[in-house]
């Protein structure tokens, strides 16, 4: 009998016991709920601006490119050297993030596959040679914000650029071999 009176008395204990394992159970449960609807919001406010940004910049600005690819072909009959060439478009504020990583890693690559002869081209025009006179835009794509650049003392080389909209200004994120899929 001591026995049974000693269950009935832990009982109550045992339910309240229940109902708050159940209550944290539930509560946990909405938390996590409420953590993935706040993913989930902060991904279509990204996404949502993301596309508002692009449609309130949708005058892309083709000059960034223009200036960069006429910058870098003057910088190449000046700077000789790979690494100076490699710092100058790291050190360019008209370039992605991503695409001097790629720029550097192509170069670094080459490099360690042919310690003599590196890269045995020039990237950013996919070529060895470049006009002398610079270059103008041929053709545009809003679309898919990419340009077309031709040579203006040798209208058959073109290089295709493409732009992104990065930390609030249009940037060349790919040029002749270099992020160009």
């Amino acid at each position: 009998m001591k026995q049974k009176k000693c269950f009935q008395e832990k009982r109550p204990l045992i339910r309240n016991f229940s109902i708050l394992i159940s209550f944290l159970f539930l509560a946990c449960g909405q938390q996590e709920s409420e953590e993935t609807s706040n993913v989930h919001d902060s991904i279509i406010t990204e996404s949502t601006d993301t596309l508002f940004t692009n449609k309130i910049s949708s005058e892309i600005d083709w000059d960034v490119a223009l200036s960069f690819i006429n910058d870098y072909r003057d910088m190449e009959d000046v700077l000789h050297a790979e690494e100076e060439r490699l710092n100058w478009v790291d050190n360019d504020t008209r370039t992605s993030t991503n695409f001097k990583l790629i720029h550097r890693k192509m170069y670094e690559d080459a490099r360690k596959a042919d310690e003599l002869m590196g890269l045995d081209y020039v990237a950013i025009f996919n070529a060895q040679d470049y006009p002398d006179q610079g270059f103008e835009i041929a053709e545009t794509n809003e679309q898919d914000s990419i340009l077309i650049v031709r040579g203006i003392d040798w209208t058959t080389f073109e290089v295709q650029l493409k732009l992104i909209y990065e930390e609030g200004s249009w940037k060349v994120d790919g040029a002749g071999d270099v992020n160009m899929q």
